[in-house]
């Protein structure tokens, strides 16, 4: 099954840095703050989207706490081309439990060690895109113990850990490259 992806803006950050947005039908939709390490989509000048970095420090950027509100969250290692590395291990952020009502998370290019910081959070989606887990044992029993995630987005990564998981979850096979 491929990911129906109407929900979520399309989002091409380009080598001269310039932000191009595809929004579809939605016309109040903006691009809030670009930076090294965070890109903040909005609709009606409202957050809606967030993609960062572990190393993000919201308060630097003077966004507000609006931006705690979003429900969409794209976490990657970095938005450098090739910013995967096997040897690296990257936590999951303490600032992502400030986010109260994330829906949907996306880990994208991530060796992740565990998910302690997100097992309470209102998930409905797991997105995993080219992740490594460090400790396969212990991520199943917390994604198994998500009472409220209904999906999960996955590529071949990720794809050897499905048949341990919790089968009343909806598991969609990224073909593509983008959420």
């Amino acid at each position: 099954m491929e990911k129906n992806n109407e929900d979520i803006p399309t989002s091409v950050i380009k080598g001269s840095g310039f932000v191009n947005v595809n929004w579809g039908e939605e016309k109040n939709g903006s691009v809030m703050l670009v930076k090294p390490d965070c890109v903040l989509l909005g609709v009606n000048n409202l957050p809606c989207i967030l993609y960062a970095t572990p190393g993000t420090n919201f308060q630097q950027y003077q966004i507000g706490d609006e931006i705690y509100k979003i429900r969409k969250l794209v976490l990657r290692s970095s938005f450098k081309s090739k910013s995967y590395s096997k040897d690296l291990n990257i936590e999951i952020p303490e600032w992502i439990t400030d986010f109260r009502e994330l829906e949907k998370i996306y880990l994208d290019n991530l060796v992740i060690d565990n998910l302690n910081l997100i097992k309470n959070l209102p998930l409905t989606h797991l997105g995993f895109r080219n992740v490594r887990l460090a400790n396969e044992g212990e991520i199943v029993n917390l994604v198994n113990q998500m009472d409220r995630l209904k999906e999960i987005s996955f590529d071949l990564s990720f794809h050897h850990i499905i048949p341990f998981l919790n089968q009343d979850i909806e598991f969609v096979f990224l073909e593509t490259a983008g959420y």
